[in-house]
Order: structure tokens, then C-alpha cells, then sequence
């Protein structure tokens, strides 16, 4: 058994592969991916080659910088683990640990999930209070175990060969593609989901025979056989006997325990901050466990439409925060940030917010390791447009006949007057004529069913057939509010936001924390009453109450701007010339016969034909761009005509 640590590299990023048949080329694999997550972890690199497996690990040290290397062992050294995250409660595991006998060699949180599972086992995982995927190597029993936290905060990526018994891991896919050699083929049966949602949900990846391990879930290798199994589940079960003042005190006190688990830190830490009810009020928290001033970050967009900064300086303002305001403007389209984006993205997911996402994430490395976000809090208290116009959209299904003589009227009426208003109408009407699932996936996906077929040129509606059976358990619900937290909470959370936040964080070795993703606090959001979070049109009610204290009511009283940019006035002539070479590929005439209008749409060269704003047609290009620059980046073979 080798153990190594190269000193000359100096968050974290981890991969492994276990392979029975005998291959001598194992730590070579692992040293390739190394090379891969550099950004991941540029401070310390450690690897172990125990065969049939070996693991390694590229680390951003931020708790315990002297003795946190990893791998770490157990005391017979029959145990090895590989973290990727940050265990919150390790000190009281610790403790609790130390107490029944077990010996500890380092002060890092890492150690503590190792002697945890061997008291244990797999339950260890339900324990842990953090954002984590980890990996451990039971030498005894020849076993591999992999976990990952509640959320997904944290990836992991895997492929299991089973006639070869060969498990292969790791953080992000390119680190993956280094440690086994598999056909990078698209997966045809993701396909038609991924291009109308815009992100793989696990665990597809849009790659055949690389899988997503699901957030609240751990795998086992044992005997050849690999078994997945989830090991938490949020659920939405309001109980109308809690009242908003008892509301407001749990919540206040379960979020600032997160904030102060979470600033557990020996690296310099600060925080995001948008100006928005969620950010603002972790900055709160922040800034009341201090005991110096906080640094604070925001992104400035050219359009007002799109930007919060003045809001986010008057709450940095009276929190007394440091504040730095990154400008958007200076960071125009270029093609060589394209390809930089999709190659830490690693799978196709298409949300263009990854832009500032990265952008925030440069900046705020060059002054703390950790930053601490609001991800989260719109989810859990629902803050986002959509669960306000579900609800309208419910409401109007619910009566019969509106839903189509209304459509039928808008639409003529838009066809005279070409107003947003009514096309934002119209859009609902139409979304309110459908069954469950459909009426809320009408809303999230940028596709509808007319242009998913013409783009793709067949019908595509069981394609996504996999997608309407999720939602359906999803939104079995008589309360339409519930069904909307529920999707939210489970589709494009973990798959969407989570992704982004992740892979440009880590692409600037940052790491970033979400304190509303505590698990105890969100256990307590999914017991509140529905009117403690949405009252009278406005979400959120419960948060607001606590940041009053220190915020002024009119300064929230606003709409949600959501943290995108807009694209037009980002497009440029390397824009327009990377869309049209993109477009012209043979991927996207195989894949996307009907991009053309895609493409002139996104171009302003037509009219949106969809009735939908100029922003979306640009959103729809983007989109596509991403998913043709994907398969060109990593060389996928997008199969034969007539496949996806």
C-alpha cells in the first residue's frame, strides 16, 4: 500500500477508481485526473494505491492547513477515506467519538467521518451536517463506499461496469474521462429532457455510462454488486398549529446556527450578497457573529432591469459590512470564456447566470477563500415569480372554460397589441389548459412542445416521459404551493443552482456555503404554514419579519430580480460569429434541424414567434450554444441520424 503526497502543488476536488482485473496503470490514471482538478484544490494533493483500488484527492485546505492531508486512515489503517466538502458538526462528532475510545491523529473533520462509520456503518452518513461527497476503502472487506450530502451541494460522478466489477469516481466528469477510458457518447435517452430543461437530472448526465450519485444518497460496492440508496427525503408536511412569532424565533435561531457552523473557517471568509431578502439576511447573521468588519460581494449589471447593486450597498450600509461592487461590464462575450465555462461545467447545463456566477467567484477569491451565499432560501420560503403564478395558473384551471376562451382572447388581442403583458398572459392561460404534470412544466421548460419538435424534428413529447413521471409524484398534492416547493426543491435545485454555484466557485478555488441548506432548518421551513411563506402575493413572509430588525420594510417591498444577465446587450461580434459556427456544425444539423430559427431569433433577425420577449430568444440560443460547445469541448459522439 503506497500513500503520497507530492509537495509540489499546493477545494476541494476527489477521485478513484476500483478494478479488480488486474490493470498496473491505476495511479497513473488518478495522477492525469489530478491534473484535471487543480482548481478544485490547489493547495495540497494526496493519493493512495491499494490495489485493486486507488483514490486520490486535489485539497483547498481550509480547516486544519498543517495536519488535514488526505487520505486519512483509521487507527489499524484498515479504513481510507477522500472529502470532498466541509463536515459542520465534526466537533461534536469528535467528542462523541473520543468518549467511546476512538484515537484521533489531526484536528480536520475528515477523520471524524471515518471513525463514524466504523461504529456505524452506511447510517453514518445521516449524522453528518454538512455539504459533502466523500469515498472510503474498507481494505478488510474490499468494499467501496461513496456518499453524498442532502442537497447536493457537493457532486459526485461515477461509472460501474458490472461485468467487470470496475467502479470508477470522481468530482466532475473531466477528472472522470482521465481515470477510465469509456466512448463519450451522448445519452439518447436524456436528450430531449436536457435540451428542454437545460440541466441532466440524476442520475443522467447526458453522457451514456457516467452516472450522477443523487443528493441524500450513498452507494456501496460489495461482491461485484453495486447498491444506491437514499438515506434522507425533505418532507412538505405544514402543521397550522405553529404560530409566526414561535415561526420567526426557530427560524431565526436555526439559521444563525448554520451561519455560525459555517464560518468555521482557518482561511479568510465573507459573503455574497445581491441586495435580495436571503443574501442580506446571512450577511446579517455574518455580521452578528463577527468579531470584525465582513467582506461582502456584489455583482453590478449595465441593464437596471437585471441589477440590485444600489439595494445590496444600503443593506451593506446599515450591517456596517465591507463592501466590494464587481461591475458586469467588464467582462464581454469572448470564446475562449465559453469553452472556460463548459469545461468546468462538464455537463450540459445551460443557465447563462453561470456567467456572473463565475465572474462574483474571480473577484471574491482574490480577497477570501469561503463565501458564504443564500442559495437556497427561495426554495424553502418561496420567494421565486413561479410559485405566485402557479398558483394563478392553478386558480385559473380550476374554473371551467376560462383557461380557453381567456387564451383565445389574449391571443387575438396580442396579435394587435404586441404588449409583454399580454404575451406573459397568454403564456398562463395556455399553461393552465394542461393536467398535472404538464401545467408546471410548462412553466420551467424554455422549450415548449411546438418548438421541442420543430428544433428536434420529431415528436419528442415520450421523450420526456421521465421527467412527467417524477413530477407527477412530485405534484400529488391537493395544494398547488406544496407541489411547486416540492419540484423546486427536488428538480432544479440540486441540478440546476447547486451545479452552477459548485463549478464556477471551485473554477476560482472558491468555496462557497449556503446556510439555508442546513438540513434542520429546512426540516422546520417544510413544517411551516403555507402563509407564513406566501401571503397576499408576496413570498417569503417569515424572512422578512427577521430582517426588519435591522432593514427597513420599503427597502424589500420589491419584485425578485434573480441573478441573470442580459444577454442581448452581452452579445457582440464574437458572439454572432461563435452562434453561427456552432450552428453550421455537423453535431447541430444532426442533432437541431430546426435551429435555424433559433438561431435568427436569438440573432434579433426575426420576431419571436413564440410571443415570448427578446430576452428569452437570446436565453434559447444561449442555450443551444452551450450544449453544441459541450459536445465539441469533450469530443462526445452525438450517435447515428435518427438515435436521440
Amino acid at each position: 500500500m503506497e500513500r503520497l503526497y507530492p509537495n509540489d502543488q499546493t477545494m476541494c476536488g476527489i477521485y478513484g477508481i476500483f478494478d479488480p482485473t488486474g490493470q498496473d496503470d491505476l495511479l497513473a490514471r488518478i495522477q492525469r485526473a489530478a491534473q484535471c482538478s487543480i482548481h478544485r484544490g490547489p493547495d495540497d494533493e494526496g493519493h493512495l494505491l491499494d490495489p485493486p483500488l486507488c483514490f486520490g484527492i486535489r485539497r483547498l485546505a481550509i480547516i486544519d492547513l498543517l495536519t488535514g492531508q488526505q487520505p486519512i486512515f483509521n487507527e489499524d489503517r484498515s479504513l481510507a477515506i477522500v472529502l470532498n466538502g466541509e463536515i459542520y458538526n465534526y466537533r461534536e462528532l469528535r467528542a462523541e467519538l473520543e468518549a467511546r475510545g476512538h484515537a484521533f491523529s489531526t484536528h480536520s473533520d475528515t477523520e471524524a467521518i471515518l471513525h463514524l462509520y466504523e461504529e456505524c456503518g452506511p447510517g453514518a452518513v445521516s449524522r453528518l451536517v454538512g455539504m459533502f461527497a466523500f469515498c472510503i476503502w474498507d481494505r478488510r472487506r474490499q468494499e467501496v463506499f461513496l456518499a453524498r450530502d442532502r442537497f447536493g451541494e457537493k457532486p459526485l460522478h461515477y461509472h460501474f461496469d458490472l461485468a467487470a466489477g470496475r467502479l470508477a469516481f470522481a468530482s466532475e466528469i473531466p477528472a472522470l474521462l482521465e481515470v477510465v477510458d469509456i466512448p463519450r457518447r451522448l445519452d439518447s435517452e436524456a436528450f430531449a429532457e436536457i435540451v428542454a430543461m437545460g440541466f441532466a437530472h440524476p442520475p443522467a448526465t447526458g453522457l451514456q455510462d457516467i452516472a450522477q450519485l443523487p443528493p441524500a444518497h450513498w452507494a456501496l460496492l460489495s461482491g461485484g454488486q453495486l447498491r444506491v440508496e437514499r438515506y434522507w427525503e425533505l418532507k412538505f408536511d405544514p402543521d397550522d398549529r405553529i404560530g409566526i412569532d414561535d415561526a420567526q424565533a426557530e427560524v431565526e435561531r436555526l439559521l444563525r446556527q448554520a451561519v455560525r457552523r459555517q464560518m468555521i473557517s482557518d482561511v479568510p471568509l465573507g459573503a455574497f450578497l445581491s441586495g435580495g431578502i436571503d443574501s442580506s439576511l446571512v450577511c446579517m447573521m455574518v455580521a452578528a457573529e463577527s468579531s470584525s468588519k465582513v467582506r461582502a460581494f456584489t455583482v453590478r449589471f449595465p441593464d437596471r432591469a437585471y441589477d440590485e447593486s444600489s439595494f445590496a450597498e444600503e443593506v451593506a450600509r446599515r450591517l456596517g459590512l465591507d463592501h466590494t461592487v464587481i461591475a458586469m461590464e467588464a467582462e464581454p462575450f469572448r470564446r475562449q470564456r465559453l469553452r472556460q465555462i463548459v469545461q468546468h461545467l462538464g455537463a450540459p447545463m445551460m443557465d447563462s447566470s453561470v456567467i456572473p456566477t463565475l465572474l462574483i467567484s474571480e473577484v471574491t477569491r482574490r480577497h477570501v477563500t469561503v463565501a458564504l451565499s443564500g442559495d437556497g432560501g427561495d426554495e424553502l420560503f418561496c420567494g421565486y415569480p413561479d410559485f405566485r403564478w402557479g398558483l394563478q395558473i392553478d386558480n385559473a384551471a380550476r374554473i371551467p372554460g376560462l383557461a380557453v376562451l381567456g387564451a383565445t382572447g389574449v391571443r387575438l388581442a396580442s396579435a394587435i397589441y404586441p404588449d409583454e403583458r399580454l404575451r406573459h398572459l397568454r403564456r398562463g392561460l395556455d399553461c393552465a389548459r394542461q393536467p398535472q404534470p404538464d401545467r408546471f412544466l410548462s412553466i420551467f421548460r424554455l422549450f415548449d412542445s411546438a418548438e421541442l419538435n420543430a428544433l428536434l424534428g420529431f415528436d419528442a413529447r415520450g421523450n420526456l416521459d421521465s421527467i412527467r413521471q417524477r413530477w407527477s409524484a412530485y405534484t400529488d398534492h391537493p395544494e398547488p404551493l406544496l407541489a411547486l416547493q416540492r419540484l423546486r426543491t427536488y428538480d432544479p435545485l440540486p441540478d440546476d443552482m447547486l451545479v452552477k454555484v459548485d463549478r464556477m466557485a471551485m473554477a476560482a478555488s472558491l468555496e462557497v456555503r449556503a446556510p439555508f441548506l442546513d438540513h434542520e432548518l429546512a426540516e422546520f421551513s417544510a413544517r411551516l404554514p403555507l402563509d407564513f411563506k406566501l401571503r397576499r402575493g408576496l413570498g417569503k413572509v417569515v424572512l422578512r419579519k427577521i430582517l426588519q430588525k435591522k432593514i427597513p420594510p420599503e427597502l424589500l417591498k420589491r419584485p425578485k430580480q434573480g441573478f441573470s444577465i442580459p444577454m442581448r446587450k452581452w452579445m457582440n461580434e464574437d458572439f454572432v460569429a461563435e452562434a453561427r459556427t456552432l450552428f453550421d456544425s455537423p453535431a447541430a444539423r444532426h442533432l437541431f434541424p430546426g435551429a435555424g430559427s433559433v438561431l435568427a431569433e436569438g440573432l434579433g433577425q426575426t420576431t419571436d414567434r413564440a410571443g415570448r420577449s427578446v430576452q428569452g430568444a437570446t436565453t434559447r440560443l444561449w442555450h443551444l450554444m452551450v450544449f453544441l460547445t459541450w459536445l465539441d469541448e469533450f469530443g462526445i459522439d452525438p450517435g447515428e441520424p435518427g438515435q436521440c
